[in-house]
């Protein structure tokens, strides 16, 4: 990885570390600039805004996910249930494993209020993610051993307890005491094993 590419990475960790502290209002380009040991100058050669730095720092964070999920959706060596079950584990990564699922509610607040972060985020997210899914699917559809089910559908099915399980995580996050209890069973291997129980063909 080329240095430059290596720091903007570095640059966009800070920035998500800070809106996940302050939300999306409090967040400013100046604290990611401190934080990242660089002058606001440099932090503008990198971000050009702050919405601009949120949406593009979440598409650095899900970039190896999301870019697995599109090397799968090409894949027509590996067969359709195989890269299918990775595909479930790479959404659980994608949402869970990095920020986007902290930041869920910090995107919605922000999206609402500045239409470019809604309009960047499913542009160079939501997209990615939702064609290279569908892809994926369609192959394991037309194999024989997923169910038929519309690209809508299939989509619900799949993030629906993604965002369920990231909604529980933010509600008891400084509660330990629920902690354990409200998120067992949540891991990428059970995740996967429960895609698979409700969507393949009994």
């Amino acid at each position: 990885m080329e240095e430059q590419t290596l720091r903007r990475r570095q640059v966009a960790q800070c920035a998500l570390r800070v809106f996940m502290e302050r939300g999306y209002a409090g967040a400013s380009m100046s604290e990611v600039a401190r934080r990242a040991e660089i002058s606001k100058a440099s932090l503008y050669h990198h971000f050009t805004s702050k919405e601009d730095m949120l949406v593009q720092a979440l598409t650095v964070d899900t970039g190896d996910a999301l870019s697995a999920l599109e090397r799968l959706a090409m894949d027509r060596e590996t067969p359709a249930e195989h890269r299918l079950l990775e595909a479930f584990g790479y959404a659980h990564d994608a949402i869970l494993s990095g920020s986007m699922g902290r930041l869920l509610t910090v995107l919605a607040q922000a999206g609402r209020d500045v239409p470019e972060i809604a309009r960047g985020f499913h542009e160079k997210v939501i997209v990615r993610f939702r064609s290279a899914l569908v892809s994926i699917y369609a192959d394991a559809i037309a194999d024989g051993t997923f169910r038929d089910l519309t690209p809508r559908e299939m989509e619900q099915v799949i993030v629906g307890p993604l965002l369920s399980i990231s909604l529980t995580s933010s509600l008891v996050q400084n509660a330990t005491e629920l902690h354990a209890s409200n998120l067992s069973g949540t891991d990428r291997d059970s995740y996967v094993a429960l895609m698979t129980k409700l969507l393949r063909k009994e």
